[in-house]
């Protein structure tokens, strides 16, 4: 079963342009990042159960439901940030009516918007969730502190940030559907100014620095394909990665990305005490940051009523930047770095709210006159842009449930793998996905390029990620 899914915002993926310059520390463009949550087709308005599936559905199919219900077995005390761009003001509004639609806790509402550009500042303005206390919302938007172009116009640190519409579906879906996994724990959306490369890595970056336990990104960029020139130098960098002016250059080329122009990107991102976990993309192609080798990548499936097939859209691949972290080759036997690592439901759409808001684009306006407002705003929505909150959500209860047995926090990559080593273990605790396909890969017995070790037998393997 396949559905026919549109993306929310008419944005390629996009690759790097590089200004000129012959020595290695020549200037280099900025480009961007574009979200991957999908709508279904022709949907929008009331609810009904052909319009996306409910939390407990997907709770049931892949264990969540057997783990223990206890405070731990539902997050509480994890902080998991949710990185996102621009400003959606409906958040915590979405989050409410999305709890009490399908009985969930509702979280209280700690911070309001404040935007930062220093991490002294930004470290100041997070609170941290207390076991047993009940979850939170925060959202803080972060700003490089340097004027950029945005829509045309010039957007400085200190205003509030502007708003986009396929931004919204992403960071309302990411929330909720982590709290669908992870009940108790609670959330820190930290919005990036920009969906510019930098802003999103600082953004992710800030989330471990502050004290985030988990990382969830559902969005990327292509590694290696087409460029796209309509991000052609609009902020050049020094060869520290800082922002030098805002102008077009107009001795700049679009040419592809090199190994050395993505580790550039990722050099000091992505660190931390934190889990970060991204979605593998929509378009079957490696993406970054899902491909940087300290993320766990999500990738996709269809789901069934005990077995998933390969969603066509599920990105995967061999990266040409990143070699192989020593937990992966074992597994992999390649020398360099391959995604996903695992997968998770992409091609049945999921239920998300949005609040009927004509100025953010996303008002159903039949809709709310035939039935009111409180009754619209649900949409289906699928891709691997769910995959990634949905598995954040395991990885807090698996460090919650550790923390409560006094047990210290483990490499959550390495674990999984180690525990595909083991036959007995691996069978028990994934569900391996050996058919289905995208334009590029194929799914097989063990691990593949389009759903990695498979999806999660989450009860199985909390066992495992806690002993």
């Amino acid at each position: 079963m396949k559905f026919n899914l549109i993306a929310v915002i008419a944005a390629s993926s996009i690759l790097l342009a590089a200004c000129g310059g012959g020595s290695d520390d020549a200037v280099s463009t900025e480009a961007s990042v574009r979200p991957f949550a999908n709508t279904q087709s022709g949907y929008n308005g009331i609810i009904s159960t052909s319009g996306g599936l409910a939390p407990a559905t997907i709770r049931t199919r892949y264990g969540f439901d057997s783990i223990p219900n206890t405070p731990a077995g539902q997050g509480a005390g994890q902080l998991i940030a949710v990185i996102s761009a621009y400003n959606n003001p409906n958040l915590a509004k979405d989050l409410s009516a999305f709890s009490a639609k399908y009985g969930l806790p509702q979280c209280s509402t700690v911070k309001t918007v404040v935007t930062l550009n220093d991490i002294t500042g930004f470290t100041a303005n997070v609170s941290h969730p207390v076991p047993g206390a009940g979850c939170t919302i925060q959202v803080i938007n972060t700003a490089n502190g340097q004027a950029m172009p945005m829509k045309g116009s010039v957007q400085s640190a200190s205003t509030t940030l502007p708003s986009s519409s396929g931004w919204f579906m992403e960071s309302s879906a990411d929330i909720e559907w982590v709290h669908a996994m992870a009940p108790q724990a609670s959330i820190l959306v930290i919005q990036a100014s920009t969906p510019f490369l930098t802003d999103m890595a600082m953004a992710a970056t800030y989330a471990s620095k502050v004290g985030a336990n988990v990382v969830s990104m559902s969005w990327g960029a292509n590694e290696i394909g087409q460029t796209d020139s309509t991000f052609q130098c609009l902020r050049v960098l020094d060869s520290r990665g800082r922002p030098t002016n805002v102008q077009r250059d107009p001795t700049c080329s679009d040419t592809a990305l090199t190994a050395k122009t993505w580790k550039g990107y990722t050099a000091g991102a992505f660190t931390g005490n934190a889990t970060y976990v991204a979605a593998s993309g929509d378009t079957g192609t490696v993406q970054w940051p899902s491909i940087v080798p300290n993320v766990l990548s999500v990738g996709g499936t269809v789901m069934g009523t005990s077995v998933d097939t390969a969603w066509v859209g599920s990105g995967g691949g061999v990266s040409a930047s990143f070699a192989a972290p020593a937990w992966q080759s074992p597994i992999t036997n390649n020398a360099m770095r391959t995604v996903p690592d695992v997968a998770i439901d992409a091609g049945v759409a999921l239920q998300v709210y949005l609040t009927p808001d004509p100025t953010t684009g996303w008002s159903d306006a039949a809709c709310v006159a035939a039935n009111g407002a409180s009754n619209c705003g649900w949409y289906a929505v699928g891709g691997t842009s769910l995959g990634a909150p949905m598995w954040a959500g395991l990885i807090a209860v698996s460090n919650a449930t550790r923390a409560a047995n006094s047990k210290p926090v483990i490499n959550v990559q390495s674990a999984i793998y180690n525990i595909a080593l083991v036959p007995g273990q691996y069978v028990t605790s994934f569900g391996d996905v050996v058919s289905g396909s995208t334009n590029y890969q194929s799914a097989k017995a063990g691990y593949d390029l389009v759903t990695g070790l498979g999806t999660p037998i989450a009860d199985v393997l909390l066992g495992y990620l806690i002993q």
